[in-house]
Formats: C-alpha cells, sequence, structure tokens
C-alpha cells in the first residue's frame, strides 16, 4: 500500500486571520458604552417612578398629559412598579372647566390596582392577572344651552364626514388583543347634573352595583369572557 504524504501546509493567504487588538478594543470599548446607556436609562427610569409624587414631577408630568391628550388628569397616591404594575390611591379625569361648576370631576377612580409587569407590554404581551378598582364614579354634566361633558372632551366636527354603520361583529373585530384574567369593580356610581340658571343644580344618581368577572378580547370577538353585574340600583 502507498504510503500518504504528509499532509499540505494552509499558505499564509489560507490561514484566518486574527482580529486587530485595536478593533477588539473598540469592540469592547462600544459594548461598554452600550451598556453603561442602558444602565443609566434604567436608573433614570426607576428615579421618575420612584418621584411620581414629587409636585416638580407631577407638575411637570399633568401638563404633559394636558398637552398632549388634551385633558385634564390627577392622581394620588401613585405607585409604579415595573415588575409588579401599577397602585394608585385616586385616579381622575377632570371635567372641562367651562361645566367644573357641576362636579370638578368626569370620572373618579378610587382604590386603582393593576397587577401586570409594564416591562413586558413593551415585548407584545397583553396580559392582566388582575384589575381592582375599589369604587368608579362617571359624572355627565350639562348646562342650560345643551353643553355636557361628553360634547366638550369629543367635539364634533363641523362636517362629519359620512360613514357606513358597522355590524357588531366588525366592531369585535377591531377592539384590541387584551387579557384581563380578573376584573373586580366594588362600587359603580353614575350621576347626571344639570345645570340651571343663577348656579341651581339638579342631579340623578344611579349607585349600588359591582362588577365581576374576566376579559379575553382576541381580535375576533370576546370569546371566553365573562362579566357578571350584581347589587341593586340606588
Amino acid at each position: 500500500m502507498a504510503s500518504r504524504g504528509p499532509a499540505p501546509i494552509a499558505s499564509a493567504a489560507q490561514r484566518p486571520r486574527p482580529l486587530p487588538e485595536r478593533a477588539l478594543r473598540w469592540a469592547a470599548l462600544g459594548l461598554g458604552s452600550l451598556l453603561a446607556l442602558v444602565g443609566a436609562m434604567a436608573l433614570g427610569l426607576w428615579l421618575l417612578l420612584a418621584q411620581l409624587e414629587h409636585p416638580w414631577v407631577k407638575a411637570r408630568l399633568l401638563a404633559l398629559c394636558r398637552e398632549q391628550l388634551g385633558l385634564g388628569v390627577d392622581y394620588e397616591g401613585l405607585e409604579v412598579s415595573l415588575r409588579h404594575g401599577v397602585r394608585a390611591r385616586t385616579l381622575r379625569l377632570l371635567t372641562p372647566p367651562p361645566l367644573a361648576a357641576g362636579a370638578p370631576d368626569f370620572v373618579r377612580i378610587e382604590g386603582f390596582e393593576l397587577s401586570a409587569a409594564p416591562w413586558r407590554f413593551a415585548l407584545g404581551q397583553r396580559s392582566i392577572a388582575a384589575l381592582r378598582l375599589a369604587r368608579v364614579e362617571l359624572t355627565i354634566v350639562r348646562d342650560a344651552s345643551g353643553r355636557s361633558t361628553l360634547s366638550e372632551l369629543l367635539p364634533e366636527s363641523a362636517e362629519p364626514e359620512p360613514e357606513p354603520p358597522l355590524r357588531p361583529s366588525q366592531l369585535l373585530a377591531e377592539l384590541p388583543e387584551l387579557t384581563i384574567e380578573e376584573l373586580a369593580v366594588g362600587s359603580i356610581v353614575a350621576r347626571q347634573v344639570e345645570l340651571g340658571g343663577a348656579g341651581t343644580q339638579r342631579s340623578l344618581t344611579l349607585a349600588g352595583l359591582r362588577a365581576s368577572g374576566t376579559l379575553h378580547s382576541q381580535g375576533h370577538g370576546l370569546a371566553g369572557t365573562t362579566l357578571a353585574l350584581t347589587g341593586s340600583l340606588k
């Protein structure tokens, strides 16, 4: 049997060239800078979330909401955790100033508790473990001229464009994907306030209801959703 000769030695052009030491230093520096930037952003976000009740921070957040959304909002006892969710003693959507004499708040929520990790929503997850509201109050104010809270918050355009009516199935299909495993509202109050001349008021209040259940919206309807209203109207 003929013996094989020694394996050919790769030429210098065929050998893999090691990365230059300078390039490795630049790569390490870039990675370190990126990690430092992410760490600084995380620290800044943590510090901001820990100071939501600070007058300087709160005033600017409320002003930003008014500027971007066109709505007056307020909160008390707001706590945001990137791991556990959001809690607040009160959340308020304010009545527009021209009608604020009838009621200061359009929507007032007491004992707000949202159990979900906010950072997961940034990754596309749309699941909430629990949403608990101790009390929800809704107040609509109307004055003698016909203006109301809803007309002030959602003004109609001068020439609304005609739109074809949507079937219920189409409306359900347009709902965003969201799952709430536990939904609980301890007390629901709805109120309508009529403003008359000389500062007179007349109001109608419905109270005494509670709500509980689950919500499953998967983009094709509300299959699996259960919602129960209990109590009696007062």
